[in-house]
């Protein structure tokens, strides 16, 4: 319930390309991004380019996150 998207404020188109924010794109493990050359668009920190043509830029993620990462530590509920 916490995480339905409030369609009185928000717009599911909004999180389509994560806002640009390089943080979700690493998150989310995305790694490339292709942009039209002739439309603005934002590119996130930590992209570089790596390829075009005469219509489309090539982008790679320099940060990627892992999918999962180990800890030693466990917490409880309460003690957050």
């Amino acid at each position: 319930h916490d995480l339905q998207i409030d369609m009185n404020r928000e717009s599911v188109s909004r999180y389509s390309g994560f806002g640009d924010r390089a943080n979700l794109h690493s998150l989310f493990q995305v790694k490339y991004k292709l942009a039209d050359q002739h439309k603005e668009t934002p590119i996130p920190y930590g992209f570089s380019e790596v390829a075009n043509n005469e219509r489309y830029t090539l982008y790679e993620n320099e940060n990627v996150l892992p999918f999962a990462r180990v800890s030693s530590s466990t917490y409880n509920e309460d003690q957050l």
